[in-house]
């Protein structure tokens, strides 16, 4: 077992162990376990907010199938890219502490749901924790995807490439008529897009190498310049020299790059919340990075191209 393996056992040992004290504790009974997929549920979304994105049609269709209410779950930075439903979605903070994980489990105990589903093919060891205390009753994954016993309903089926494709496939193992994804078509027209990524830093090689990237393709024709965080200061100098030929929008969350999408003819990134969005939304995207950066998305509408920055190269696919 390596020290990675190790820890994360560690991690998962750790979590699960006080999940089982909080569930014995006398301070509140779990609620009366209800059938599969019946009465109130929590979604857990994800930790890696690109796969939270990915999820996004998945979990918006799951919310519209089912009569019950759902209520969804994850850390700030993968519910920002999650869809929204009607009940207030539950914030797991990350990092916690055992004493504050312990205060946390006691907090969210009304939260607790007749099911619980887990949509991570591959979760932390938190996930699973959540897994098993929101899940009263039924705690369902995919065949595999915990290393512990946190699932008690384990569905299996042949995988998918696709994210979204997996799930949906997973899922109509007990949803026969749960719906496949809806074709979207992309733009023939509209502007070109270019994702800030999120991770640049402040200064550096690499956040120069940006700034004349993105003065190379303003200066041929108008730029869209797309960012969810912070301009780093070199690139928003770099915006306001530029003047007319560039224009900033700012990604807050899922609806704004969905929007976006639609009237975008080519949307340049990195693997990002925002890249996995829009490929969702039947945008032509062009992923800066390597194959394995193209990871569960869709293989229709996505070209994966050099990582290097520059415009020579984001015409050539990998």
């Amino acid at each position: 077992m390596g020290r990675a393996s190790l820890i994360s056992w560690w991690q998962r040992t750790r979590y699960l162990r006080q999940v089982a004290k909080a569930i014995h504790s006398t301070v509140s009974p779990p609620t009366k376990a209800s059938p599969l997929l019946t009465g109130p549920g929590v979604v857990l979304v994800p930790f890696d907010p690109v796969q939270a994105a990915l999820a996004n049609p998945f979990i918006q269709d799951l919310s519209q199938t089912l009569e019950g209410p759902i209520r969804l779950a994850g850390p700030v930075a993968s519910l920002r890219w999650s869809p929204e439903t009607t009940l207030p979605p539950l914030e797991i903070p990350m990092g916690l502490s055992p004493r504050a994980f312990g205060e946390w489990l006691e907090y969210h105990r009304v939260h607790r749901s007749d099911w619980c589903l887990l949509v991570s093919r591959q979760p932390a060891p938190l996930e699973e924790a959540c897994l098993a205390w929101f899940g009263s009753g039924v705690r369902i994954s995919a065949l595999g995807a915990c290393l512990s016993k946190a699932a008690n309903v384990q569905l299996q089926t042949e995988p998918e490439p696709s994210l979204d494709q997996h799930l949906r496939r997973t899922l109509r193992t007990v949803v026969a008529k749960f719906p496949r994804p809806a074709t979207q078509l992309a733009a023939k027209t509209g502007p070109q897009v270019l994702e800030i990524p999120p991770s640049l830093p402040d200064k550096g090689s690499r956040t120069r190498a940006f700034a004349d990237h993105v003065v190379q393709m303003a200066t041929t024709q108008p730029l869209l310049l797309a960012h969810s965080e912070t301009l780093p200061p070199l690139i928003a100098d770099t915006v306001r020299s530029l003047g007319p030929r560039i224009a900033l929008v700012h990604l807050t969350c899922a609806k704004d790059v969905q929007e976006l999408a639609k009237r975008t003819r080519t949307f340049y990134g990195a693997r990002t919340p925002a890249t996995a969005l829009a490929t969702l939304a039947g945008c032509q995207v062009r992923l800066l990075g390597g194959q394995e950066d193209a990871k569960d998305y869709p293989s229709e509408g996505v070209v994966v191209v050099s990582q290097k920055i520059s415009r020579q190269e984001l015409d050539e696919p990998v």
